[in-house]
């Protein structure tokens, strides 16, 4: 709810209207980009608390490496140099994007971590076939096959072994008390996981640390979209469920900015009290999930109770996909993450009005 609030009002001061000069834009477009990394790292968080499935395309870890050093050269002590030698010649698999880029993104960050006083990060990739003998020996769930093998090595104060037995588990820190989470390389070893890989390190005191991933290779080709993200306007009536003040006030102006007249409820009890009395001039509803008094689930039920041909949406930052499911095969029309930013949204509306 607060990135919503947040999103919503560094994309409203981008409206022409606001006549904000070129620099003024650029700040608001770091708040905005801010904000959806911060949403991202939220998804990922809760995604990991549920167990997610792994949402996979195909990805060129080569593409993601030097993304990956772009950021921590703009993020970490200008005393640390990071190189990259990329020798494999298949570099291709099938993963999560973020996921995978929020891994070599934390294990650089680390790595910085332990060089105060400077030094260097290397990240290495290499091709490399793992025989049945291998696989059966591991104690990762891999299967014979070629790899891509990543090293990402560092120059720091290195690890002592009875840490390094340890660096994986959740909560573990070699860090000073309240410089470090634990949850960095637990993270880690989780996505690695997910990817039907394997990750070990090697490392000594005053030696530096050097971590070796091995991912499953793939055959298929990267395929570059070019995402557009229009803005598309309407008409119609929209009652805006919210119990944040901050966000009925905010998205209301986004949605009047699109062209639509906004009603407002601060729970699911008022939504059905407004819907009961002005359904027949309200062409949507977007909702909230968790709310005080009625979520939107109950309050779902109740509106297809005053009126079964009501078209209603669920905006939510954390809702169980098997609920939505549910309530799908219950006539909901659409579903929406929080925060979402003016393009989605109006696509959105633009989809279930005309349908």
């Amino acid at each position: 709810n607060v990135l919503s609030g947040i999103l919503s009002a560094s994309q409203l001061l981008k409206l022409p209207k606001h006549g904000l000069n070129e620099k003024s834009l650029k700040y608001v477009d770091m708040i905005t980009q801010s904000s959806i990394r911060a949403s991202d790292l939220i998804s990922k968080l809760l995604a990991f608390s549920r167990k997610s499935n792994v949402v996979t395309t195909t990805l060129n870890i080569h593409q993601i490496l030097n993304d990956t050093i772009d950021i921590l050269n703009g993020t970490i002590d200008k005393k640390i140099t990071i190189s990259f030698s990329g020798d494999a010649h298949k570099y291709n698999l099938m993963g999560d994007l973020s996921a995978i880029e929020s891994a070599f993104i934390n294990m650089g960050i680390n790595a910085s971590h332990a060089m105060p006083d400077g030094g260097e990060i290397q990240f290495k990739t290499k091709n490399t076939f793992l025989d049945k003998k291998y696989c059966d020996s591991s104690s990762f769930e891999i299967t014979p096959g070629e790899y891509l093998q990543i090293e990402i090595e560092d120059t720091g104060c290195g690890i002592s072994q009875e840490k390094l037995q340890k660096i994986f588990e959740p909560f573990y820190t070699t860090k000073e008390q309240g410089k470090g989470t634990g949850l960095g390389l637990s993270a880690v070893y989780g996505t690695i996981q997910n990817h039907l890989g394997s990750i070990e390190v090697q490392s000594e005191e005053g030696s530096g640390t050097t971590f070796f991933i091995l991912l499953p290779c793939s055959e298929n080709l990267v395929k570059h979209i070019e995402k557009k993200n229009p803005i598309l306007t309407g008409t119609g009536t929209i009652l805006l469920v919210d119990d944040e003040e901050f966000n009925r006030i905010l998205n209301k102006e986004i949605l009047e900015s699109l062209g639509y007249r906004v009603l407002l409820a601060e729970d699911g009890q008022e939504s059905i009290e407004i819907f009961s009395k002005n359904h027949s001039e309200i062409d949507i509803v977007i909702m909230d999930m968790i709310m005080p008094k009625m979520n939107g689930s109950e309050a779902f039920h109740k509106m297809k109770e005053v009126d079964d041909s009501c078209k209603v949406i669920i905006a939510s930052g954390y809702t169980q996909n098997e609920n939505i499911d549910k309530l799908m095969e219950k006539g909901l029309v659409g579903f929406i993450n929080k925060p979402y930013n003016i393009s989605d949204i109006s696509l959105l509306l633009n989809d279930v009005l005309k349908s």
